[in-house]
């Protein structure tokens, strides 16, 4: 029995599917080998890519096949959108086939073919200077929205640090992106009595000077990008928000929704980053 070689690999199950349908229809022996399933990290991305494998004598009626088939497509393909798109899309198409499907590449072909479309050596320069000017931009936009809600995270430890040493000389105003829980363990200390003669307040502030502290902690692993740290952050920060959201105080609600959403969507573009790598 002849062995099976690989004819053609897919990006997926979807776009191997036509193929294998024009082998059954037209009674070619063929194998299917997909990407093995394997225990992986979250982070690491699944390979989904189906190879279609067929017999060594069968290579040249198979591409017969999908010649004539191709050809058929196209032909009932004459108003694909395609035909939409200016020349410099279709040269885009040309340059990078691997974002497009095997059929809208034909039929870019044809239409270059149609128009008299040449592509140059500067065409390929242009589109993957393009190119890699919009990946350089969607990487600085991905570390901008990391570093923002690391950020906030420092700048909400360091608040919370001038409010205590606000409450301490009892300046009269406080920083509203500070954290809530300190100032509620103030105030559940000052209702307690004193312990082994040691005033109970300075307990609370010392328990809040190290939740600060722990924040500016929190902050300083998220600018380095660690997930871990960025997830305890937003952990905090949101049992901070429901507190605040308990005792009722509006005005600092608003600011901590405010302050959660970019912390949130910093954690979420790191998340996405990692899955990426």
């Amino acid at each position: 029995m002849n062995e099976f070689i690989t004819y053609k690999q897919f990006e997926d199950e979807i776009d191997a599917e036509e193929f294998i349908q024009l082998l059954k229809e037209n009674s070619i022996l063929y194998e299917v080998e997909k990407a093995e399933l394997k225990f992986r990290l979250l982070e690491e991305p699944l390979d989904n890519t189906v190879t279609v494998k067929v017999q060594p004598e069968d290579f040249k009626k198979v591409e017969q096949l999908q010649d004539k088939y191709d050809t058929e497509v196209m032909a009932e393909n004459s108003d694909h959108y395609l035909y939409t798109f200016s020349d410099k899309d279709i040269i885009a198409i040309l340059v990078s086939p691997s974002k497009w499907k095997s059929l809208e590449v034909k039929i870019a072909k044809k239409i270059a073919n149609e128009r008299g479309i040449q592509v140059t050596a500067n065409d390929i320069q242009t589109i993957r200077d393009k190119e890699k000017s919009q990946a350089q931009h969607s990487k600085t936009s991905k570390t901008n929205f990391i570093q923002n809600g690391a950020s906030w995270l420092f700048l909400i430890g360091i608040l919370s640090l001038l409010n205590l040493i606000t409450f301490i000389f009892q300046f009269d105003f406080q920083f509203i992106f500070g954290l809530t829980i300190n100032y509620l363990i103030i105030e559940l200390s000052s209702e307690l009595p004193t312990l082994i003669h040691l005033d109970t307040i300075y307990i609370s502030i010392t328990i809040g000077v190290l939740i600060a502290i722990l924040f500016i902690g929190l902050g300083r692993k998220s600018k380095q990008e660690n997930s871990n740290a960025y997830f305890i952050g937003l952990l905090l920060y949101s049992a901070d928000t429901i507190i605040t959201l308990l005792i009722k105080n509006w005005l600092s609600l608003a600011f901590h929704i405010f302050a959660l959403i970019i912390i949130i969507a910093g954690y979420a573009t790191l998340h996405n980053k990692k899955s990426e790598t």
